[in-house]
C-alpha cells in the first residue's frame, strides 16, 4: 500500500497534480520502512508543495531529510531546496546559511554550484552588492565546469552597474560575451554596456557598440533586437530622422 501511494505521488507529481501528489507522498512518508524511499517521498511531497507555492509546508518537509540514512546526493538535494524556500519567501538572510550547509556538507554534489549562485543571488537581494560580487565570484571560481559561470559573471556586472561602478560592469558584461558567445545572457549582456556608457554620458559609445555586435552577428535574433534597440535609443535621443 505504501508503495502504491509512491507510485501514485509520482504519477501527479508528472501530471503537475500537485495538491493530490504532496497528499500521496505524504502517505508514502508515513506508511513507507525502506528508509530510501520514505526519504525520497519526503522531497517529492516539497517538491509538490513548493509547486503549489506552499513554500513553509514544503520546507518542513525537505528539512526532515537530511536526519534521515539516506543517500548524501538525496541529502543535498533536500538541503538546496529548504534555501530555495526561504528565498522564494524572500527571506533572503535565512536562504544564505541553508545553501551554505550545501557547499560545507555536500561539495561534491550536483546542487553545490547552484548553493554557491544563489547565496550571491541572495546578497543581491539584499542590495549587499558587494558581498553578492565576492559570492558570485566564487561561483565563477570555484565551479567552473558548471552551467552558471555565464550567469554568475552577468549578475557580477549587475552588481557593479547597481554600485555605480559603469566601467567595471562594462568589463564584466564584455568579459561574458567573449568567453560565452552563445549564452542567451548576451543580448542582455550588449544591452547592460549600453546602459552602462550611457549612465556614464556616453552616447556615441553606445550607438557605435550597438552597430558593431550587429555586424559580429548578422542575421541573429541578437542583431536584430540590437537594431530595434537602437532605434528606439535614437528615438528616446529625438534623433527621430536616425531611427
Amino acid at each position: 500500500l505504501a508503495e502504491g501511494y509512491y507510485g501514485l505521488g509520482w504519477c501527479n507529481l508528472k501530471t503537475n497534480n500537485f495538491a493530490d501528489a504532496a497528499d500521496d507522498f505524504e502517505l508514502a512518508a508515513q506508511k513507507l520502512s525502506d528508509l530510501s524511499m520514505r526519504g525520497d517521498a519526503l522531497v517529492r511531497q516539497g517538491d509538490a508543495l513548493f509547486n503549489l507555492k506552499q513554500y513553509e509546508k514544503a520546507r518542513a518537509s525537505y528539512q526532515q531529510v537530511p536526519e534521515l540514512a539516506v543517500k548524501k546526493e538525496l541529502k543535498a538535494e533536500a538541503q538546496f531546496q529548504v534555501g530555495q524556500c526561504y528565498f522564494r519567501m524572500s527571506d533572503y538572510r535565512k536562504s544564505v546559511p541553508e545553501f551554505q550547509q550545501v557547499i560545507l556538507l555536500y561539495p561534491a554534489s550536483r546542487w553545490a554550484a547552484e548553493s554557491q549562485f544563489m547565496i550571491g543571488k541572495s546578497f543581491f537581494q539584499l542590495g549587499q552588492y558587494e558581498q553578492a560580487i565576492a559570492e558570485y565570484h566564487k561561483a565563477a571560481k570555484n565551479f567552473p565546469e558548471s552551467e552558471f559561470v555565464d550567469d554568475a559573471i552577468y549578475a557580477q556586472a549587475d552588481c557593479y552597474y547597481n554600485l555605480g561602478h559603469f566601467n567595471d560592469a562594462i568589463d564584466q558584461y564584455s568579459k561574458l560575451i567573449k568567453a560565452f558567445p552563445s549564452s542567451d545572457l548576451v543580448d542582455d549582456a550588449v544591452s547592460g554596456m549600453q546602459w552602462a556608457m550611457l549612465q556614464q554620458g556616453d552616447t556615441d559609445k553606445a550607438l557605435n557598440l550597438a552597430d558593431e555586435y550587429i555586424k559580429k552577428f548578422p542575421g541573429t535574433d541578437l542583431a536584430a533586437d540590437l537594431l530595434k534597440r537602437k532605434a528606439e535609443l535614437l528615438f528616446n535621443l529625438k534623433k527621430y530622422q536616425s531611427a
